[in-house]
């Protein structure tokens, strides 16, 4: 047996094996023949042309040896070239778990991904940052930390979640809540610069107060911006700077003198719920004389409860007892 290319077997057939005209093909040339057609089998699998020629269209597979647990695997020496621009590989995969990230193409140094935010922190963020309706926190829980909620494109909504309280380090002072802050305030002139018939409020500055009107000398209704707050059991703080007799204002003109009077909130009424009945107050201004007077500082301030905010436990009221 002889082991032979393609085009030498086919030679030799051709030779041995020709027409038997005068029977001159023996059992040997038959023999020879086929022995030396098995024989090249594997050398005419191994290098024939089978990229282009003689391709193989069905899948191929290489099972191990049941019995001596060995063989089952392609041993390629050179690479294995990926079709249809896949490329070749040259390096074996050695599996996910496997993979050196430093040994992977195209990392720039060892600070291969430019893109991601470190642990350490020793990377900014260079634009904003969207958290979508997530909790930014320190545990990672989304029952305590900040989240940011979108309201509408003018607006969005920062909710302290959990019993979270804002701590200044400075001093070491808490806002547990910002019903500590003052739902409204206002500082301004009574007197004007009118008639003293028709006088209008001057308004120095003012927060969530929505209007200021006159309605006799020394009495004014302020009326408070829709949504401020949750109902009229709130807190005013009023007071008014006034030198009774000093001028037609009854102001106190050079700041240090005054009068002796008292600051009335005489009426509290009105709601969010009716637009004909807003939320509103009486600010009066009463002299010793029991006139009531105008002034060139008058000053405001509102804390209570805001409009949606849940009640503050009640305090403890003791029945008391008296010896």
């Amino acid at each position: 047996m002889t082991v032979k290319n393609t085009g030498d077997l086919l030679s030799s057939i051709n030779s041995d094996l020709a027409n038997n005209n005068a029977g001159l093909i023996s059992a040997d040339d038959v023999r020879h023949n086929m022995a030396d057609a098995v024989e090249s089998i594997n050398l005419i699998v191994s290098s024939g042309d089978f990229d282009v020629t003689w391709p193989y269209v069905n899948d191929v597979r290489a099972q191990r040896n049941s019995v001596t647990n060995t063989g089952g695997m392609f041993i390629p020496e050179s690479g294995i070239n990926f079709a249809n621009g896949g490329g070749i590989q040259y390096e074996p995969f050695k599996g996910v778990s496997n993979i050196d990230h430093d040994s992977l193409g195209g990392l720039p140094g060892t600070d291969a991904h430019t893109q991601y935010i470190l642990a350490d922190g020793s990377r900014a963020f260079t634009g904003n940052v969207s958290v979508k309706d997530n909790v930014v926190s320190a545990s990672g829980t989304s029952a305590r930390g900040l989240e940011f909620k979108y309201i509408n494109d003018n607006r969005e909504d920062v909710h302290i979640k959990g019993s979270g309280q804002l701590v200044f380090e400075m001093d070491s002072g808490r806002l547990p809540s910002a019903k500590a802050g003052a739902k409204a305030w206002i500082t301004f002139n009574t007197s004007g610069n009118s008639a003293p018939t028709n006088w209008a409020p001057v308004i120095y500055d003012s927060f969530n107060i929505a209007k200021v009107e006159r309605l006799q000398a020394g009495k004014f209704r302020l009326t408070f911006t829709s949504g401020v707050l949750g109902d009229n059991y709130y807190v005013a703080l009023g007071s008014a700077r006034f030198r009774h007799g000093a001028s037609t204002s009854n102001s106190a003109s050079d700041g240090s003198d005054f009068s002796q009077g008292f600051i009335g909130v005489a009426k509290r009424s009105g709601s969010d719920d009716v637009a004909a009945d807003p939320r509103q107050l009486t600010f009066n201004i009463l002299a010793e004389d029991n006139t009531y007077v105008e002034s060139d500082q008058c000053d405001l301030v509102i804390f209570g409860r805001g409009s949606g905010v849940l009640d503050s436990p009640t305090p403890e009221t003791p029945t008391p007892s008296y010896g």
